[in-house]
């Protein structure tokens, strides 16, 4: 974590227009209102075990040896302009997470050789809708970092291990920053991309130094939220129902930053929603940024129980957990009466939480929609012809359900009017 303010001088020049405008890329989190406890989140959490905390951790930190580029290799650093070090440690990051089938970027704000690497697990229903979930990589020199920040990027490892068995209708990225320790120099540059090319981030979970509790203390965890970023105070609120939903050992606290110390405030400066899941500063670990940051002094059961509150968050925060699987729904749109295809009606169809899913038809007036399993509500437009609805069509799970749609075409408006009016 890098402590201290940043210098957002340029800021009031270069985004804030923007922000005034109607900022483009910006996507406020549509949050769920209360949180019941999700027996699959649940299970998910389940997953989450003290040895792979520990074994990510101590990987990270140069304590165990991992497998990269075919050979065995032991990390002496994580620092940022390290050159092999932080180039062996990113690659290892992300063969890790296209070993889970994830799509995996380097994107190289700064070098080739210390990227940011970024694991995609693309969204079956709605790709276009992202969640981040991510950590920083990097630590500082002559220190393992094993809290600062082994401990969150071992959590995102996790995170990706087990949300990756499941379906999901949103896309999930799972991140892992660079140059964090360097003004948040990776982070910013990734923000900055997608706020450029407009991407639609519904919201960003960070975790930084997640790993120390101090012997006999409280288990608190700060959660920090900008409050002049719509939605970040929302999502921390989320993060503390889940905590009590689920049970966990933790006691939050929903903390304003005013700091801006650590990758989530590079989201904030381009108007997306995000917060920061973080050990209790009140009882930060006295080791930050020194050789003593080891993973022999972290609190293996907090560890613990933050990594599992952080994966049911990010679970519950995207919101499109797909349960039940997907099925495909498709069929042709033509004209009544026998007629010709129509091209460019728009198919809308819409379950019983108030989801909907959209598609045009193509010029031979066919669609196909992949949809989680369930009972939509399914309508057909066009312009000239009646809208046309099927009001309970049934998606099951790996099946095809067609459902075609034969439209009238509309009479004209001027054969009502009175003669006397023509």
């Amino acid at each position: 974590m890098m402590k201290g303010h940043r210098d957002l001088s340029w800021l009031c020049l270069v985004v804030m227009p923007a922000l005034v405008a109607g900022m483009a890329g910006a996507a406020y989190a549509q949050l769920p209102a209360a949180i019941q406890p999700d027996p699959l989140i649940q299970s998910m959490i389940n997953q989450v075990t003290a040895d792979d905390v520990v074994r990510y951790d101590r990987e990270l930190a140069g304590e165990l040896a991992v497998w990269v580029d075919g050979a065995w290799y032991t990390i002496p650093t994580r620092y940022t302009y390290s050159g092999t070090a932080i180039q062996k440690t990113t690659r290892y990051i992300g063969q890790h997470l296209a070993s889970l089938g994830l799509d995996v970027e380097y994107q190289a704000w700064d070098t080739s050789s210390n990227p940011n690497v970024i694991g995609e697990l693309a969204g079956s229903a709605n790709p276009d809708d992202i969640f981040i979930i991510g950590a920083h990589a990097d630590d500082v020199q002559n220190t393992p970092g094993a809290d600062d920040n082994a401990s969150g990027a071992a959590a995102i490892l996790i995170a990706a291990d087990i949300l990756s068995q499941y379906e999901w209708g949103c896309t999930l990225r799972f991140a892992f920053w660079t140059g964090e320790e360097q003004n948040l120099d990776g982070s910013d540059a990734y923000a900055y991309r997608a706020w450029t090319n407009d991407e639609n981030i519904g919201g960003y979970l960070n975790l930084d130094m997640i790993g120390y509790n101090s012997v006999g203390s409280s288990p608190g965890i700060d959660l920090m939220y900008d409050p002049d970023t719509p939605g970040s105070q929302s999502l921390a609120q989320l993060y503390g129902d889940v905590v009590d939903a689920y049970g966990l050992n933790l006691v939050p606290d929903i903390v304003p930053d005013y700091w801006w110390e650590s990758d989530h405030a590079s989201f904030w400066e381009y108007g997306y929603t995000a917060i920061m899941a973080i050990e209790d500063e009140n009882d930060l670990n006295p080791w930050y940024h020194t050789s003593g940051d080891t993973p022999a002094r972290l609190d293996q059961a907090y560890f613990v129980q933050l990594t599992k509150a952080s994966i049911a968050t990010f679970a519950h925060m995207s919101g499109c957990l797909i349960s039940g699987g997907m099925g495909t729904l498709e069929g042709h749109v033509t004209v009544a009466g026998g007629g010709g295809a129509i091209a460019g009606a728009n198919v809308v169809a819409r379950n019983g939480a108030g989801e909907t899913f959209t598609i045009t038809t193509n010029g031979a007036g066919y669609y196909s929609l992949a949809l989680p399993a369930g009972s939509y509500a399914v309508t057909v437009a066009a312009r000239g012809y009646r809208p046309g609805t099927a009001p309970a069509v049934e998606v099951v799970a790996g099946q095809v359900t067609t459902q075609d749609f034969s439209l009238e075409a509309a009479v004209a408006l001027l054969s009502y009017l009175p003669l006397v009016a023509r």
